[in-house]
């Protein structure tokens, strides 16, 4: 996990996350190895940090791929990876729904016991920068729901980057 980090950071986008996928299929590969939740959400952080139009979907795939997996089931880090490269395309038609719904079930799972699936201000930063990015009808309103939700709880609080993302969406707004 610590090389696909090292890949991820290099600034050579393409090319790190090839060599992140590489470097899994390899440990897939190797009798006696298997990759684990770390090594898993590197890769995946590889995909968005390369800013490839195909992360959202492959941040998907190995998302459900650990949901399956009883070997490196997904942590908080690995759904706020998949949050990240949605928010990033969120121009793309559904991402933005599509974030807003994993926000919907974290909070579910977590109510459910599931406490270290508890999204924290990052997942709802994520998920209120998709809809300020989204081309939706409702996507500003969708925006200052998650932002008023954000204000009725003790925590997370809402900080600047919160309210300057919803004050974006409210100004793209034709509604």
């Amino acid at each position: 996990s610590s090389v696909i980090s090292a890949w991820a950071a290099s600034g050579m986008k393409s090319h790190a996350v090839s060599r992140a996928e590489e470097l899994l299929r390899e440990i897939e590969e190797t009798d006696g190895l298997e990759p684990n939740t770390i090594v898993i959400n590197s890769v995946m952080s590889a995909w968005v940090k390369s800013k490839n139009p195909a992360a959202a979907n492959r941040t998907a795939e190995l998302l459900q791929y650990m949901e399956q997996s009883r070997v490196c089931p997904p942590d908080l880090f690995s759904y706020n990876t998949h949050l990240h490269a949605l928010s990033i395309h969120a121009k793309r038609p559904g991402y933005a729904q599509q974030a807003h719904d994993i926000l919907q079930e974290m909070e579910r799972r977590s109510q459910a016991g599931e406490y270290h699936l508890q999204p924290n201000l990052f997942s709802y930063n994520l998920v209120i920068d998709a809809w300020s990015k989204a081309d939706d009808y409702d996507a500003a309103w969708n925006a200052v729901k998650i932002l008023r939700n954000l204000i009725g709880k003790e925590r997370p609080r809402p900080d600047t980057f919160s309210f300057n993302q919803v004050l974006s969406a409210l100004s793209r707004s034709t509604r």
